[in-house]
């Protein structure tokens, strides 16, 4: 189990199988980060954060260290991050903010931790622009294909945006890797 503790700035990996005692396992000390907002898991070993200063975080739950953030990146969030999800299949999460955005970030075996796709999103439900930036609350992906986002507004908005060149892109450069990789033989 992981809970987030926004004032201290850690997370905790809990052991629970115990109904009469919890045991921390590990604590992971995010106070680099900033304020954290969200976080989602690949329910195997990394933790992604997100912040209301527009940064994304990844921590290594093996080691409970921080092992990659969005600082370096050209393309990144210039609002806060309201929500954050792995994919199960491709190899990508997409983070949303504030103004809109949608923005996808590959994992391994892509390149770990990089931008990979923004997507600007018109939620308002009109072509005038001076409606305004309506922002992105909430977010899930379609399931078994994960070829469609839904999101959610502030304004109560739900939209579904087809994503599969994205998550096909995706899929090629995994495949495209691992053609390429060298095979080792068995002795």
């Amino acid at each position: 189990v992981l809970s987030l503790s926004s004032p201290e700035k850690i997370i905790n990996i809990h052991d629970d199988t115990d109904p009469k005692k919890a045991v921390i396992l590990k604590t992971i000390n995010v106070s680099a980060a900033g304020v954290m907002l969200r976080m989602a898991t690949d329910q195997r070993e990394m933790i992604v954060g997100t912040s209301e200063e527009g940064d994304v975080t990844w921590y290594n739950l093996d080691f409970a260290k921080q092992v990659s953030d969005t600082s370096q990146c050209k393309v990144k969030h210039s609002q806060a991050i309201s929500c954050c999800k792995y994919f199960r299949d491709a190899p990508l999460i997409v983070t949303a903010d504030a103004e809109g955005s949608a923005m996808f970030w590959s994992v391994p075996p892509l390149r770990m931790n990089d931008f990979f796709n923004k997507i600007l999103l018109n939620l308002s439900g009109s072509e005038d622009d001076n409606v305004g930036t309506v922002g992105i609350t909430s977010i899930g992906i379609s399931w078994p294909d994960e070829n469609k986002l839904f999101v959610g507004s502030e304004r109560g908005g739900l939209a579904c945006i087809d994503i599969s060149s994205v998550v096909e892109s995706a899929k090629r450069r995994c495949a495209s890797a691992a053609a390429a990789a060298p095979q080792r033989e068995l002795p």
